[in-house]
């Protein structure tokens, strides 16, 4: 059940900084009516680090502060900021293998139109150079 402010906002369509983001989230998982939530925050470490990143954990130390709060956020691995925030949280590392890369990027490259701009000789190349360059992502 989604809560009727929260129904107003989506509505209204406006965009909300990040304070504003807090309040409602806050607000929400405070809602009587709600059992347990589950928040999930991808891509933590595509935030910038100075201007978003720093109030956005705060937000998340927050949010684990109550008590049917579950928070799932993923990351690539970053020995600051995110670190320290998860340092006693479980954690799950995900890597991919050479043979998941290769089919991967053999499938994009195929099924990609390349409009004559790529023959197989710099396709070869580019697979090659992504692979090499993976490290696991």
């Amino acid at each position: 059940m989604i809560p009727d402010f929260v129904k107003e906002k989506y509505k209204a369509a406006i965009a909300l900084d990040l304070q504003e983001a807090e309040k409602l989230v806050l607000q929400t998982c405070s809602e009587a009516c709600l059992g347990s939530v589950f928040i999930i925050i991808d891509a933590l470490d595509e935030c910038n680090e100075s201007e978003h990143r720093r109030p956005v954990l705060g937000f998340i130390q927050r949010l684990r502060e109550i008590q049917r709060v579950r928070v799932f956020a993923t990351s690539r691995y970053y020995p600051g900021d995110i670190h320290h925030a998860f340092c006693t949280d479980p954690r799950i590392a995900v890597k991919a293998n050479q043979s998941d890369l290769t089919k991967y990027i053999a499938h994009e490259l195929q099924g990609s139109d390349r409009g004559g701009l790529i023959d197989d000789v710099l396709a070869t190349k580019i697979a090659e150079s992504l692979l090499r360059e993976a490290h696991g992502m």
